[in-house]
């Protein structure tokens, strides 16, 4: 049954089609797949889905693709908003079931990685780049590379919505610093 209203009604996914194609115009000649703009407009929604996706057919841009809605939404106030609350700093917490993946995803090239994925990842990251969005890994390497390398708190720095994209693995849900980030009033978080 279709939605009346929100991003996923007709209006809502005509609408979003349009912005997103936009905003992609560079990127994506072509615009985005039409999979991928109903999957845009119901994480918009807060409503639950699983995807099923081919390798390489773009599952991982479904999870940035709310970032740049939301950040244009917040730029230009004329745009229509289907009833979504536009926060000023939007996050998507991605949860990656291989911290492995995750961390090739979104971190700088690691050489151990698996060769095979590597161009396609590596795309990935420079993709987010170019459209502006800033990301970080939360693993524990990371984490404590950043702290001691760079005297950076990669927590503080979420907290603190320096990042749009936060990715972990499930192990690291426990951690003490993620409750705090989960209860921040300044975080809007859509998890995947």
């Amino acid at each position: 049954m279709a939605a009346t209203s929100g991003w996923s009604s007709p209006a809502g996914l005509r609408d979003l089609k349009a912005l997103l194609t936009r905003l992609l115009q560079h990127q994506w000649p072509q615009g985005p797949h039409d999979w991928q703009v109903k999957t845009t407009a119901r994480i918009l929604d807060g409503i639950d889905q699983f995807v099923v996706v081919a390798c390489g057919g773009g599952k991982t841009a479904v999870s940035y693709l709310p970032i740049l809605v939301l950040k244009e939404l917040a730029r230009d106030t004329s745009l229509p908003r289907y009833g979504v609350n536009v926060p000023a700093d939007p996050v998507v917490l991605f949860i990656g079931p291989l911290s492995d993946l995750s961390i090739i995803q979104v971190s700088t090239t690691n050489s151990g990685c698996m060769n095979l994925t590597q161009p396609y990842l590596d795309s990935e990251v420079a993709e987010m780049k170019r459209m502006g969005i800033k990301d970080i890994t939360l693993e524990s390497g990371t984490v404590r590379n950043a702290r001691e390398r760079e005297g950076r708190d990669l927590w503080k720095e979420v907290l603190e919505c320096e990042h749009s994209i936060v990715v972990l693995s499930p192990e690291r849900l426990t951690h003490p610093s993620l409750g705090d980030i989960l209860r921040n009033d300044r975080l809007v978080l859509t998890g995947h």
